[in-house]
């Protein structure tokens, strides 16, 4: 049972930095670039950079014997878990660098709708969710919530599914904000030897809105589910290794596909008869049609 604590994603921190990738993206061509497409993909790295964070830490408070697995940095946080309120509060208060990014404030998660206080929703029914403090990360500040329910039917199943509710989740920097909602679904897979083989697939509607005020979907559906495995994430590749998002907005329709399971940083924006590849190289963009 100890394994269904452990972090899948404690290597998902990337090496680029979000900001050079907007800042390449967009100078490439405004084809890639607009309709949210680099908003949303900072959106992406911070949030799940955050969740990976809780993970980690939930990982080191359900077993401490995994620490050194768990993260190849040394936390700068200090994390403090309220019995009584069945609260974790990973605090990097006024300033520190950790994984990469520098942070400040805090990332808090609360357990709600069990009676045992257990911080991670290992049965059906649990749910914890994610909040923020005056947290920032490399300049970017986070509020809203993220909340995790269990809706697995076997608690002891090594598959377990999570629905996902992102209520006003909102990332800021330079006075400039994307926001998102909406309801989406986790399936996580674990194998026997919890890395090699081991993965995550999301799914659901994100309804968003760019730092320009422009409202858009993204819809995948569960058979062309965004996998993030462990084997790819752990080698250093930041992106899923397959998927299909489907984004709308203003009348327009495009295509994000993240390719067929690959380990790689490469994904294909479509739009009509035009079509972009985006691939990250040692920290490089490099965009072709």
């Amino acid at each position: 049972m100890k394994k269904q604590f452990f972090i899948l994603f404690a290597l998902i921190i990337s090496t680029f930095s979000a900001c050079d990738l907007k800042e390449k993206v967009t100078s490439a061509t405004d084809a890639v670039s607009d309709g949210g497409i680099v908003e949303d993909t900072e959106m992406d790295l911070y949030l799940n950079d955050a969740v990976a964070v809780s993970e980690i830490e939930l990982a080191k408070q359900a077993d401490p014997t995994r620490q050194a697995q768990a993260s190849s940095t040394e936390p700068c946080y200090v994390a403090t878990y309220n019995l009584a309120e069945k609260k974790l509060t990973i605090d990097f208060g006024e300033g520190c660098t950790y994984n990469g990014f520098e942070r400040t404030g805090k990332i808090i998660l609360t357990l709600k709708s069990v009676s045992y206080p257990i911080l991670f929703p290992v049965t059906k029914g649990a749910i914890w969710e994610m909040t923020f403090e005056d947290y920032t990360v490399a300049g970017y500040a986070l509020e809203g919530s993220r909340s995790i329910k269990n809706i697995t039917e076997d608690p002891l199943n090594e598959e377990k599914t999570y629905e996902i509710t992102l209520n006003n989740l909102k990332i800021t920097k330079n006075g400039k904000s994307t926001q998102r909602n909406g309801v989406i679904y986790e399936r996580t897979t674990i194998s026997a030897s919890e890395f090699t083989g081991s993965e995550k697939a999301y799914w659901g509607t994100i309804n968003g809105i760019t730092s320009d005020d422009t409202s858009y979907t993204h819809t995948t559906e569960e058979q062309n589910a965004i996998i993030y495995k462990v084997d790819c994430i752990s080698q250093g590749f930041v992106f899923p290794s397959s998927g299909i998002k489907k984004m709308e907005w203003n009348g327009n329709a495009r295509t994000i596909d993240f390719g067929s399971g690959d380990c790689d940083n490469t994904f294909t924006v479509s739009q009509g008869f035009v079509s972009f590849t985006v691939t990250f190289e040692n920290g490089e963009v490099k965009i072709s049609k």
